[in-house]
Formats: structure tokens, sequence, C-alpha cells
């Protein structure tokens, strides 16, 4: 699957394929593509080589990439990402949440 991420951040296995369909997978990579942003998306079917308790961690580990992942395990869903994403995360909601210097007036 590691490898799969390395052609597109969208990867569906083919197991649940009928559960997404193609186009919205390649519109949502699309997108992921646009934002420039290190983000991957996962779904996969309940299974023995995708154990819920480390299938983030297993997917972070064989890309090798830094960024956000999303999977949909079975009927469930997780999300995690590295702490540098983390970091640059709060910083840019911080700063979207200072508001804006007013304008100074013009004097008279």
């Amino acid at each position: 699957m590691g490898y799969a991420f390395r052609k597109g951040p969208v990867y569906v296995d083919p197991r649940v394929s009928a559960e997404v369909p193609r186009t919205e997978a390649d519109q949502l990579a699309e997108k992921i593509k646009k934002a420039d942003k290190p983000a991957f998306v996962a779904v996969l079917p309940q299974a023995p080589e995708y154990p819920p308790a480390t299938v983030l961690r297993d997917l972070r580990s064989l890309t090798g990439i830094t960024g956000a992942y999303a999977v949909r395990l079975g009927a469930g869903f997780n999300a995690g990402a590295d702490r540098q994403v983390i970091r640059r995360m709060r910083s840019t909601i911080s700063r979207a949440r200072t508001p804006p210097t007013p304008p100074t007036p013009p004097r008279r």
C-alpha cells in the first residue's frame, strides 16, 4: 500500500471498491493534489492485514512521507498526523484566529 500512495494520495482496496466509486476517489485525490499538502486517504476492509490498533502507524511507515493520514477501516474511521504537521496546523489555526489589526484612521 505504501507504493500505492506514491502514485496518488487516495487508496481504495479492491475488496471495498464498490463502496467508493472510482470517480469519487479520483475527485478527492485531485482536491488533495491541488491543496499541495501531504495528506493521504485509505479505504480498507476489516481484514487481518490491517490491524485497527496500528493501521495508521503502519501506513505512515510504509509511505515514509510526513503528513496527515485518514483511514476508513471497515465501518470505522480514524485519522492522524505526524507531529510536524500538527504543529504547522496549530500555527495556521492560531494565525487564522488572530483578528487583523484594524486600519489606522486617516489624520484630519
